[in-house]
C-alpha cells in the first residue's frame, strides 16, 4: 500500500465517529451528576454533625452542677461552631423548664440565646407541650436548640444542567435532657424572660 492510498483511507475512516460524539454529550452530564453527588453528600455530612453537635452540648450543659453563666453560654457557641465548622456564628438557645401538676403546665424557669430572635417565656411552652416529655410534678427539663446555616462547597452551572442552590439550608436541633447531678439547675443572673424561677 502506497502513502497515498493510506492517506486516501485514513480520511475515509469514519469508525469512532459516533463514540466521540456520544462521549461529547454524555460528558457534562456525568460531570453535573458528580458535582450533584458531591454536594448532597456534603449536605447530609453537614446535617449529621449539626445534630451530633446539638446532642453533644445538651450532654454537656445537663451535667453542670453549678449555676449557667454567660460567659458560660458565650463559651457553649464558641464549641459549637467548632463543631459544626460553621463559617459564621451558630445560633444557640439553652431554657430550662419545669412542671406544675396543678396547673397541668410547663413553667420557664430561665431562657438564655445566642442568634436566636428572643428566649422563651412560659407561654411559649403552650406551643411546645407535644415535643417535651412527660413529666413529673416539679421536674425540671433543659432545652438546648441550635441553628446552623449551609453554605454549599461549590456551585456550579454547565449550560441546561445547574446545581441547586442548597446555601439557605438550615439546620435545628431540638434536644430536651433532664440535668445529671442537681436538682435544681440555674442561671446566676437574673433571668431574661419572665420566668418563675422556683428556688433558682
Amino acid at each position: 500500500m502506497n502513502l497515498k492510498t493510506a492517506i486516501n483511507n485514513f480520511w475515509a475512516d469514519e469508525d469512532g465517529a459516533v463514540m466521540s460524539l456520544g462521549l461529547l454529550f454524555a460528558v457534562p452530564i456525568l460531570v453535573w451528576a458528580l458535582l450533584s453527588t458531591f454536594v448532597y453528600l456534603d449536605l447530609f455530612r453537614t446535617e449529621l454533625i449539626a445534630n451530633k453537635a446539638g446532642i453533644t452540648l445538651a450532654d454537656m450543659i445537663s451535667r453542670e452542677e453549678n449555676p449557667i453563666t454567660d460567659d458560660y453560654i458565650d463559651g457553649a457557641v464558641e464549641l459549637l461552631e467548632l463543631l459544626t465548622e460553621a463559617d459564621d456564628a451558630p445560633d444557640l438557645r439553652v431554657t430550662v423548664v419545669w412542671y406544675d401538676e396543678d396547673a397541668d403546665a410547663l413553667e420557664v424557669s430561665w431562657s438564655e440565646h445566642r442568634g436566636y430572635d428572643a428566649p422563651y417565656t412560659t407561654a411559649d411552652m403552650t406551643t411546645l407541650r407535644n415535643r417535651i416529655p412527660i413529666m413529673g410534678n416539679f421536674d425540671r427539663a433543659i432545652i438546648v436548640e441550635t441553628r446552623t446555616d449551609y453554605s454549599q462547597p461549590i456551585s456550579y452551572s454547565m449550560g441546561p444542567f445547574t446545581g441547586a442552590d442548597l446555601n439557605d439550608v438550615e439546620f435545628n436541633t431540638f434536644t430536651v435532657i433532664k440535668p445529671r447531678f442537681t436538682p435544681n439547675f440555674c442561671f446566676d443572673e437574673i433571668p431574661s424572660s419572665d420566668t418563675n424561677v422556683m428556688d433558682c
